[in-house]
């Protein structure tokens, strides 16, 4: 599985706190708004790139829901927290996309930052972006780096007349969204479960199986990164089950329980794939060691053998004179004759001792 990685550096040394500055490096995809306007019995979807037009929508219906896909330019960024009055401080965590998640209560609003793990299996890729979240009475908007479809699930059940999503309050919206984002997670988790079994299976079926530490550490890091993920998601979760605020009423605590819940499910995950790639990473470190040690034996046993014969032909190479055994007549052929024996009766030792049998 490929993992693309998105590293984001904004600004400078030394910038205001709060400060919105267009990003430097990192993605730069377009910037676009998708405005979702509903209520029990009222639906409407439209996109635009015009701030003001999508910010008149808030107060003429229920509920409004904003995306802003891609954070590229600061410009309407801006603009948006002014309207609507957003912190400072939030709007800079906004395009700080190298952020860890959080969440904060600033009472008259709540302020989400959730990383998104996206799993592509057509093409075996998985990438992470970050999407903040700024919920108020009547309205909220969600930042994302790209225009991947994160939350169509989500848009698909607000279509619905009949879903219960349509009758509930802005709280209950960014339930669904930090829930579609979880279950996001379990999917990726599942296509990098898939990979380790994968990896367990060659090692079980192949009599020689050949290491690839490589892409064991590249999963090691992509479940590290998943666990940076689900911990602050379940912190994220616990405290918006308890919070009080009229933005997620106290009829919503069973549902973040429930998210909380699944991030526990994400967290057990975890922690079971990377016991696995420890376990794999041990065996290979093993199998190698192993190896090592047969092709050792074996040089050992073949040395073992030409060391008494090496030193008896160094012997009688040395052409004394007084050596009595260069003048009899069947000295060469009684010589071969006994290391031949002699590594015959070797080879046959270690044969019998199992040493150089080549089977595990």
């Amino acid at each position: 599985m490929k993992v693309v990685l998105r590293e984001t550096k904004i600004g400078g040394v030394g910038l205001s706190p709060g400060q919105v500055v267009k990003e430097q490096q990192g993605y730069q995809g377009p910037s676009r708004i998708r405005v979702v306007a509903y209520g029990p019995d009222f639906h409407e979807e439209f996109e635009t790139q015009d701030v003001e037009k999508a910010l008149a929508k808030i107060g003429t219906t229920d509920i409004v829901w904003i995306q802003v896909l891609g954070i590229s330019h600061s410009d309407g960024i801006q603009r948006i927290g002014q309207a609507l009055n957003i912190h400072p401080l939030a709007m800079e965590d906004v395009v700080s996309t190298w952020g860890r998640s959080k969440f904060q209560d600033y009472r008259d609003q709540i302020f989400v930052v959730a990383k998104a793990a996206i799993l592509d299996e057509p093409n075996d890729r998985l990438t992470f972006e970050q999407v903040s979240i700024v919920v108020g009475r009547n309205y909220l908007v969600s930042f994302q780096e790209t225009e991947t479809p994160i939350f169509t699930p989500v848009e698909e059940r607000l279509s619905d007349p009949q879903r219960i999503i349509r009758k509930r309050e802005s709280g209950y919206l960014l339930y669904a969204l930090l829930d579609t984002l979880v279950d996001h997670l379990l999917a990726s988790m599942a296509g990098v479960e898939d990979d380790i079994t994968e990896m367990e299976d060659d090692m079980l079926e192949k009599e020689e199986s050949t290491p690839d530490l490589d892409a064991i550490y590249r999963l090691k890091r992509t479940v590290l990164m998943f666990s940076r993920m689900a911990a602050p998601m379940q912190e994220m979760a616990k405290r918006l089950e308890i919070l009080d605020s009229d933005i997620v009423p106290e009829s919503l605590d069973y549902y973040f329980r429930d998210l909380a819940d699944h991030c526990t499910r994400v967290g057990e995950r975890i922690i079971n794939a990377r016991a696995v790639l420890q376990n794999l990473q041990d065996y290979y470190i093993l199998e190698g060691d192993y190896r090592t040690n047969e092709v050792m034996r074996i040089v050992t046993v073949f040395g073992t053998i030409f060391l008494p014969l090496s030193f008896v032909a160094s012997v009688y190479g040395m052409n004394f004179k007084n050596m009595p055994e260069l003048d009899w007549p069947y000295a060469y052929h009684t010589l071969v004759g006994l290391m031949i024996i002699y590594t015959v009766g070797a080879l046959g030792f270690f044969w019998k001792k199992g040493w150089l049998s080549f089977k595990k």
